[in-house]
């Protein structure tokens, strides 16, 4: 009977963690008060927006953005990020600070172009965990957040409301 209550006080303290809101929302302007500021996309890049659903899972975690192994920005919940790269191939990589596993993907930039990613929990790894732990993640495998590129109206729709999250 110790063991089991010592493991329950062990999951509802991880869950407790794992989903208390740590103040990692993204606290920068909106996009529309800074859409006018962002300077005019070069005619030999590419520029890629990444977008942060607003969700209560991972809420204290933040999703790094990698492009060609190089961290380029954090995206905090109900956030947003750009970066501009030159056209070709990229490889994007999106993972947490402190966890196993990440999302990839690679793709073809054309110059001139702009790219939209909707970056989401992913929910199977996030369970694995609360259940599983450790162990239960590396199970599940990937990382805590997926992301799926999105069409430019749903892109344009989703930065509505969005604020600029951190570098």
């Amino acid at each position: 009977m110790q063991i089991g209550t010592r493991c329950l006080k062990a999951f509802l303290l991880y869950t407790a963690v794992l989903f208390a809101p740590t103040g990692c929302a993204a606290t920068g302007p909106s996009f529309t008060s800074v859409s006018q500021s962002i300077p005019t996309l070069s005619s030999n890049q590419a520029r890629l927006y990444f977008m942060r659903d607003s969700s209560f899972m991972n809420s204290g975690l933040t999703a790094r953005v990698h492009l060609n192994g190089v961290n380029v920005a954090n995206l905090n919940m109900g956030g947003f990020v750009y970066a501009d790269r030159p056209a070709g191939a990229v490889q994007i990589m999106i993972d947490a600070p402190l966890n196993t596993g990440d999302a990839r993907k690679s793709i073809n930039m054309e110059a001139g172009k702009t790219y939209y990613f909707l970056v989401s929990n992913n929910e199977s790894n996030v369970i694995a965990g609360s259940f599983g732990g450790l162990i239960g993640a590396l199970a599940e495998g990937g990382g805590r957040f997926v992301f799926a590129q999105i069409s430019e109206a749903s892109g344009l729709e989703q930065l509505k409301t969005k604020k600029l999250s951190g570098g």
